[in-house]
C-alpha cells in the first residue's frame, strides 16, 4: 500500500496546498500595487498595497507554523 508522506513527516496534499494558496497570494500581489493608507490603532501611515499584503501573508505564516508545531512534550516523545 502506497503512502502519501513524505520522508519528512509532510503529507502530499498538504504541500500542494501550501503551492496553491502561496501561488493565489502571489498573484493577489503582483495586481495590487496602489499605494493605500493603514490606520491601526494609534498608527497611520502609506505604503503600497503589495507591501502589505506581502507583510501580513508572512506573519499568517509564521503564527500557522508556530500554532501548527507540536507542543514541547510531544517532540520529545
Amino acid at each position: 500500500m502506497a503512502d502519501s508522506t513524505t520522508k519528512q513527516g509532510t503529507s502530499t496534499p498538504k504541500i500542494v496546498a501550501i503551492v496553491v494558496l502561496a501561488g493565489a497570494l502571489l498573484a493577489f500581489i503582483v495586481q495590487n500595487t496602489k499605494t493605500v493608507d493603514l490606520d491601526w490603532l494609534m498608527f497611520g501611515f502609506s505604503a503600497p498595497l503589495w507591501l502589505m499584503i506581502t507583510l501580513i501573508g508572512a506573519a499568517g505564516f509564521i503564527i500557522g507554523y508556530f500554532v501548527g508545531r507540536p507542543g514541547r512534550a510531544a517532540r520529545k516523545g
